[in-house]
């Protein structure tokens, strides 16, 4: 398991290095900061920084927990049953 946050954070770069050599996958430093660059939230939303929300952008707001603002009760039981108590597991309940 992988969090959000981890991926997208001020050590984004170590946890994508681990996913890649765990996958066996060989990429250099510099290729690995061009790619976190080109797919950085600030990239793919036209220049917003993270937490700045635009509602009708699928990249909403770029911010860890956001999730629980859109998850209705119905969304949440369908992920319950489908995932179990993995929220809570991982410590977002």
């Amino acid at each position: 398991m992988v969090r959000y946050e981890d991926l997208t954070g001020p050590d984004q770069h170590l946890h994508w290095a681990r996913i890649f050599a765990h996958c066996d996958v060989e990429i250099g430093p510099s290729t690995l900061r061009n790619l976190l660059k080109l797919y950085s939230f600030r990239n793919i939303t036209g220049g917003r920084d993270k937490g700045s929300e635009d509602t009708g952008h699928k990249y909403r707001k770029g911010e860890p927990g956001d999730w629980v603002n859109h998850f209705t009760p119905a969304v949440l039981a369908a992920f319950e049953a489908r995932f179990g108590n993995i929220v809570e597991r991982w410590g977002y309940g």
